[in-house]
């Protein structure tokens, strides 16, 4: 065999084998196309299931929509939006209810989050001044008072209306979350503590496959901000 066809040999073996190496690669990411595209109509289809199941419990109408609310919040896979500020009175639309959350979102961008899950609401304080709408606060679990909401023209309402979501959502298994245990008393473990075990809490979840790594960190990044 000459030197002209030992080359040639040697630039097909080379050849064939950058085929077979693509062929592969494309196979692979064919393979982790199809897989995620599973693990989507999974998830799609818990989400239809957690919809159905919870809309005939919450005393309110929800939607099935899985949105984005202001300052880039999104809601778990079985957690869905009850109603914005606006449609309760509120002047504003940056107070979003949900079947598990209060999400409060202050500043012109919406960038400043508030978020306090409904079983750790101990209270639902409104107060009506003389003149003037009245204001609503909330009293959490750890003993943080929640004020500076929107006023209110019908805040006794709005106050009766959380009242039974909050209700609504310790009827819930898991206290109204898979997410999130309902909070112990403040004596019991430090802030520090609490959302350390929150983080391991949601760590374990993602590892099951109940949260998606996108809602570990962004449930994360949330929990972080208030150490």
């Amino acid at each position: 065999m000459g030197l002209t066809d030992k080359v040639k040999k040697s630039a097909d073996a080379a050849r064939a084998k950058r085929e077979e190496s693509r062929a592969a690669a494309q196979e692979a990411q064919a393979a982790r196309e199809a897989e995620a595209a599973q693990r989507e109509r999974d998830r799609l289809e818990r989400r239809k299931k957690h919809f159905e199941e919870i809309r005939h419990a919450c005393p309110f109408p929800i939607g099935p929509e899985q949105v984005t609310l202001p300052g880039g919040v999104k809601l778990f896979d079985d957690e869905f939006l009850v109603t914005v500020g606006k449609d309760w009175g509120w002047s504003s639309k940056k107070m979003n209810i949900t079947t598990q959350r209060v999400i409060i979102s202050r500043g012109r961008l919406a960038k400043d989050q508030e978020s306090v899950y409904l079983t750790d609401i101990r209270d639902v304080r409104f107060r009506k001044p003389m003149m003037g709408y009245g204001n609503l606060t909330l009293e959490t679990a750890g003993g943080k008072s929640i004020g500076g909401l929107p006023s209110v023209s019908n805040g006794a309402t709005i106050r009766d209306h959380l009242l039974q979501l909050i209700h609504f959502a310790r009827s819930q298994p898991h206290g109204g979350s898979a997410h999130h245990a309902p909070a112990a008393p403040v004596a019991a473990e430090s802030p520090a503590e609490d959302i350390a075990a929150k983080l391991k809490q949601l760590g374990e979840l993602r590892d099951a496959g109940v949260v998606t790594p996108e809602e570990f960190e962004a449930k994360k990044a949330e929990l972080l901000a208030r150490m």
